[in-house]
């Protein structure tokens, strides 16, 4: 940048080749960058910003980061206070989940967990076959693809099988209902840590939380509405991981 250059910042950009593509559009990705790389050479005049990047669990972790040999000339206010309102628009529009670091001791840091278009599993649970199509056409186009099953008595061979990241679990079935389920999955090993929306026209979300569901999503829903909610817990899944910085 002619900006670094000009108050004689040293850039250093360092990103491992095999990063996988991620599922943001690449304007949204710019202007992120843009003002977040531009905030960090501002605070840093005389002193180094570096970008540095790994690959997480779902998600790629980049970071933002400026030293100074002397902490004291680094400037704890943004020239432009708009730059870092913009990126965490941006960031929240994008899918994209950003937190900064700008305290007392002048240190600025911006950490951005960017979503890769890998297609994560998702289970989802319901006697209702239109329902699950519904599910499978809203995660079209997603980084999610959806592994469906009418029959309760599927639910842990399919977790074995595919592996998913979060069950949705109807409530309102003939053999089992969901509550059954949902007592059966936090009892067995290989369940019990994977989070588990409810999804039903039932008003009970305090009782689904009550009884261990990560999650509640009342029927009739929007693929906006449905893709957040998964959203929310891959999130909550790389923060209780500690891969992520709260």
């Amino acid at each position: 940048y002619p900006l670094s250059a000009q108050i004689y910042v040293d850039l250093k950009c360092e990103l491992p080749e095999d990063l996988p593509d991620l599922a943001l559009h690449p304007v949204a990705l710019n202007q992120i960058l843009l003002n977040l790389i531009l905030e960090a050479i501002h605070r840093t005049p005389g002193g180094q910003v570096r970008i540095t990047a790994h690959r997480q669990a779902w998600s790629i972790h980049l970071v933002i980061d400026t030293f100074h040999p002397q902490r004291s000339l680094l400037i704890p206010e943004s020239e432009s206070p708009g730059n870092l309102q913009v990126a965490q628009q941006m960031a929240e529009l994008a899918g994209a989940q950003l937190n900064l670091v700008a305290d007392k001791s002048r240190l600025f840091q911006a950490h951005l967990r960017l979503p890769t278009r890998e297609e994560l599993p998702i289970l989802a649970v319901d006697d209702n076959a239109d329902a699950l199509q519904l599910m499978r056409r809203f995660a079209a186009g997603s980084r999610y693809r959806v592994y469906t099953t009418q029959d309760p008595e599927q639910v842990l061979p399919l977790i074995e099988q595919y592996d998913p990241r979060v069950i949705l679990l109807d409530i309102m079935m003939p053999k089992d209902n969901g509550w059954m389920v949902l007592g059966r999955l936090k009892q067995h090993p290989l369940a019990s840590e994977r989070p588990v929306i409810i999804c039903t026209i039932l008003p009970q979300e305090n009782l689904a939380l009550t009884l261990g569901a990560s999650g509640y999503l009342k029927k009739p829903f929007t693929r906006e509405a449905f893709l957040e909610i998964i959203d929310r817990q891959i999130v909550s899944l790389e923060s209780e991981s500690g891969l992520f910085p709260e």
